[in-house]
């Protein structure tokens, strides 16, 4: 199980005993949303500082950082084979959709 919030990091956590596995570097502004890949190798985090991130949670290591959107993206979430990242957010009261092969990171389809 994973958490983030206002203390800009995200808490991975045991479901079974409630104790936390550990936590992965902060990001500079407030968590928004995070997603696990369906194999429950890869976390998905988004915040407020406009940035996607993907962390190898084996490892704890930040595999790619994806940037240059102009609002938060507030929800994300894999494909079922795992192989596509979705998210959405808001920019000037448009709805923005957007979809990158995962885990590599480039966005093919911005909406």
């Amino acid at each position: 199980m994973a958490t983030g919030g206002l203390d800009r990091s995200v808490r991975l956590w045991d479901a079974g005993s409630g104790r936390e596995r550990g936590s992965l570097l902060r990001h500079a502004e407030i968590i928004a949303s995070l997603a696990f890949s369906p194999d429950g190798k890869i976390l998905a985090t988004s915040s407020k500082d406009r940035k996607v991130r993907l962390w190898q949670l084996a490892s704890g290591q930040e595999l790619v950082t994806l940037e240059g959107y102009t609002d938060t993206v507030m929800a994300l979430a894999f494909s079922p084979n795992g192989e596509m990242l979705a998210g959405a957010g808001e920019t000037y009261g448009k709805s923005e959709i957007y979809l990158w092969p995962a885990p590599r990171g480039n966005p093919i389809d911005e909406n």
